[in-house]
């Protein structure tokens, strides 16, 4: 008969091994049983009951080796010069900029940087195949002139907005909009927004979550890191929401934020504020089990990406220890706030009874944490 928990405790406090004694804590696997030895007989007595360490599977969790932390004195005028150091360093001027600057251009020669007509051209092929895939309209065609008119309108709405689409076309004076009405109608507008496509339907990945966008997703991120170069050496990398109400197996809620529900994305920016670099959250993430979520996706982010010697500025949520002695070895320097529970117990001082602007800090190897007005900042 299988051991009760009673036994299978007993049996782990009375074991010699000293991996157990030495664990902080003890996971039991159920192994199922050996089909050869199965038996409908339960009424085995106790004492004709043989238990064999081996035969449990004990996984065993090894302390974690404390860290030794040492007192470090700050300084006022070391963290000014780091302040200058690090406003100097975020001077970035891509390329492209001056470029532009030298061809006089205009707005809309930027703006085509990131649309230019051979992606417009296939958003056409793609949709006039959805058409017919979708809906049998074997007549519905467009042309990257209208997709730019829809890009267009989409970016309008988004700072002059309506409650319903169609009130755009309106003859009111309080909701019409000659700029949008007077450049396509209504009818043709609303036809080709329900086929506007970006994917191939008979190609796509079915195990992609976001197939049907990933042909957008993967262009806007690469026009995104090509018009950046050089890349600049100071970074923030954060998450923003899209704003999302309807029903969708990616859709994300976020207690206490402005846009509490939506599609969650990372993003990695200049301190200006333009995203490089974006990630959307697709619900399942390949995360070191060794790290946060937080962590792991700041390594995907930023290894193999953010040049040498660069300054990464984070919040709480992706910060931690394990990840500021990774980004040191690749020779990237983080700073951020960190969780109180992730700072694996480090003795900093309680200064909330000290004066406003007190100040304690602690060095380990290649990690630094300092407290500050109640906030732990972790470099």
């Amino acid at each position: 008969r299988p051991l009760t928990t009673e036994e299978i405790m007993e049996l782990l406090e009375n074991s010699d091994n000293e991996d157990l004694q030495e664990a902080e804590a003890i996971d039991i696997a159920l192994v199922p049983p050996d089909r050869d030895n199965d038996t409908d007989v339960d009424d085995i007595a106790d004492d004709d009951l043989v238990v064999e360490e081996n035969n449990i599977r004990l996984l065993g969790k090894a302390k974690k080796k404390e860290r030794e932390w040492e007192n470090i004195q700050l300084e006022e005028e070391n963290a000014y010069q780091a302040h200058l150091k690090i406003k100097s360093k975020m001077q970035h001027f891509p390329a492209i900029i001056e470029e532009l600057i030298q061809r006089d251009a205009r707005p809309l020669d930027f703006f085509k940087l990131f649309w230019p007509i051979e992606f417009i051209e296939y958003i056409c092929s793609e949709s006039e195949k959805y058409a017919k895939y979708k809906y049998g309209d074997n007549s519905f065609s467009v042309t990257p002139q209208e997709i730019y008119k829809i890009i267009a309108i989409l970016l309008l709405s988004g700072y002059n907005t309506l409650p319903n689409t169609r009130l755009y076309w309106e003859t009111k004076v309080d909701v019409q909009n000659a700029a949008i009405s007077s450049s396509i109608s209504r009818d043709n507008f609303l036809r080709i927004f329900r086929n506007l496509h970006f994917s191939d339907n008979n190609s796509t990945d079915e195990t992609d979550r976001c197939r049907n966008v990933r042909p957008l997703l993967d262009h806007l991120s690469s026009k995104f890191e090509t018009y950046a170069q050089p890349l600049p050496s100071v970074w923030s990398l954060d998450e923003t929401m899209e704003p999302y109400y309807g029903n969708h197996h990616m859709k994300q809620f976020i207690k206490g934020k402005p846009i509490r529900f939506g599609y969650k994305f990372w993003c990695l920016n200049r301190p200006d504020g333009y995203c490089i670099r974006f990630k959307i959250y697709e619900g399942r993430e390949d995360r070191d089990p060794s790290m946060t979520l937080g962590s792991s996706v700041t390594k995907k982010m930023v290894l193999n990406f953010v040049p040498e010697n660069s300054e990464i500025f984070l919040d709480n949520y992706f910060n931690s220890l394990p990840l500021l002695e990774e980004m040191k070895t690749n020779k990237i320097n983080i700073t951020g706030t960190i969780r109180i529970d992730r700072i694996e117990k480090a003795p900093l001082r309680d200064l909330k009874k000290e004066p406003r602007g007190s100040v304690h800090g602690l060095k380990e190897k290649r990690v630094t944490l300092v407290y500050l007005d109640g906030t732990t900042i972790a470099k």
